[in-house]
């Protein structure tokens, strides 16, 4: 009974999710929506209805971003 804002929060929160990247798949599409979604810790954003080019562009994004190695 977790909505997707609280979840993403709580998985970037924990240690050992935190590295785990997200992509927010939603109805959601105020200009303040994808804003929040990236303040909250989502790889990316995508909104209903979906353009499948653009989901899996994004998942591919998300995961390359994963994969590259921190700095500091």
């Amino acid at each position: 009974e977790t909505d997707g804002w609280t979840a993403a929060s709580e998985l970037k929160q924990d240690p050992h999710t935190r590295a785990i990247p997200l992509v927010a798949l939603t109805a959601h599409t105020l200009a303040g929506d994808r804003k929040r979604a990236m303040q909250i810790g989502f790889a990316g954003y995508v909104y209903k209805p979906i353009n499948l080019p653009t989901l899996e562009a994004t998942i591919a994004s998300a995961l390359a971003e994963a994969r590259k190695p921190r700095q500091g």
